[in-house]
């Protein structure tokens, strides 16, 4: 289940009802590499399977994300990005200061401020800052207290698998229609082929459209292998008993995993 594909789905305006034409510009030379970054966008005849509101807002999602800063994947900081500044809302930036202390012995300090703050200055929001190893700490305390809670982890089991089967339903639709183009487009390829067996000096001419079709199936095929994939790991929904056997480790896991599993994990609350 790559995020190619992931992100694919999310901007596919087909399933909020629209079609769009003229994509590619000079398909025969540059293929998938001539996207066109002004295609021609029109109202579809189908039903949609999503709310055009719906759709809006996540597109609105991907804006808001596109402006928050980077993570780090390597770094010590794994509340980048996840912590707000309390005062705009903003999200906190990790720095790090050093104090000399009276000894001479010079010693780092970790903090997340504001990073309006950091970027803009204090005309526009403060540094509302808050030392790193305080807030991490707090954070994971924080997690431990949560998951434990009898009431939280059932429910949090059942969005999940909501989730799961929310996402599946938009996959089941695009896979009946990639199937029945793939079809459509065996059909032609097949009646090409039978043309130039019949007169095979129209192949200089005809070649290109067929080796056109021949990768458009082509391409068809790997989002229809993709989509049974998703299926596939998929398989049986959570069980609230396996989750809190994962959960168990929780400790060890925050003390010995990498810091981007960390964020990952973070993230997911």
């Amino acid at each position: 289940f790559s995020t190619t594909a992931v992100k694919d789905i999310l901007h596919n305006k087909i399933y909020a009802g629209y079609l769009e034409y003229a994509r590619y510009i000079n398909w025969e030379t540059k293929r998938r590499k001539g996207k066109n970054p002004k295609p021609i966008l029109v109202k579809g005849t189908h039903e949609p399977i999503i709310s055009e509101e719906d759709y809006q807002k996540v597109q609105e999602r991907f804006a808001l994300e596109g402006k928050q800063p980077k993570w780090n994947h390597t770094g010590e900081n794994v509340l980048t990005g996840l912590l707000r500044c309390p005062e705009c809302g903003a999200p906190m930036a990790a720095s790090n200061v050093t104090n000399t202390l009276k000894d001479g012995t010079k010693k780092g300090i970790r903090y997340y401020s504001c990073s309006v703050f950091r970027n803009k200055g204090a005309s526009v929001c403060h540094a509302n800052s808050i030392r790193a190893e305080q807030a991490e700490t707090f954070v994971a305390d924080r997690l431990k207290e949560i998951i434990q809670l009898p009431e939280v982890l059932p429910r949090l089991v059942a969005a999940l698998n909501e989730e799961i089967v929310r996402q599946s339903q938009p996959l089941e639709q695009e896979l009946v229609v990639l199937l029945e183009r793939k079809e459509e487009l065996k059909t032609k390829i097949e009646k090409w082929e039978a043309a130039l067996e019949d007169s095979p000096e129209l192949f200089p001419m005809l070649k290109d459209r067929l080796d056109e079709l021949t990768e458009k199936r082509r391409q068809l095929h790997i989002r229809e292998n993709e989509i049974l994939g998703i299926f596939q790991q998929q398989g049986e929904p959570i069980q609230v008993k396996d989750v809190q056997r994962i959960l168990t480790s929780l400790d060890r896991f925050l003390a010995q995993s990498e810091k981007k599993q960390i964020k990952a994990l973070y993230r997911t609350f």
